[in-house]
């Protein structure tokens, strides 16, 4: 049933493939604002005036970022926590290239 009326076995092959399609393009978009999102925030870094200030506060944070998360229903799908922690590290890595080396 879609707003209120019902979709026929007919209909059924269509209406569920423009629903894949309709995900698909919200999961490409979220991607590409992420992956710009990703790249200001280590522009953002790498033009802070106080690094090491910055990566103290980073590291002070960091695990109660982690928990907090843990916390929530899509910390328990793989995919996000992978990405998750993947971002984490890139911007650990942003902070202190040497850390990893």
């Amino acid at each position: 049933m879609e707003n209120g009326r019902t979709i026929s076995a007919e209909d059924f092959p269509q209406w569920a493939a423009d629903r894949l399609a309709d995900q698909h393009r919200a999961i490409d978009m979220m991607a590409g604002q992420c992956k710009a999102m990703r790249y200001a925030l280590i522009m953002l870094i790498a033009a802070h005036p106080d690094r090491a200030t910055l990566r103290g506060k980073w590291q002070a944070i960091s695990a109660e970022l982690v928990d907090a998360e843990m916390d929530l229903s899509a910390y328990g799908s793989d995919g996000y926590r992978e990405a998750f922690q993947g971002m984490l590290a890139s911007v650990a890595n942003a902070l202190d290239p040497k850390q990893g080396e």
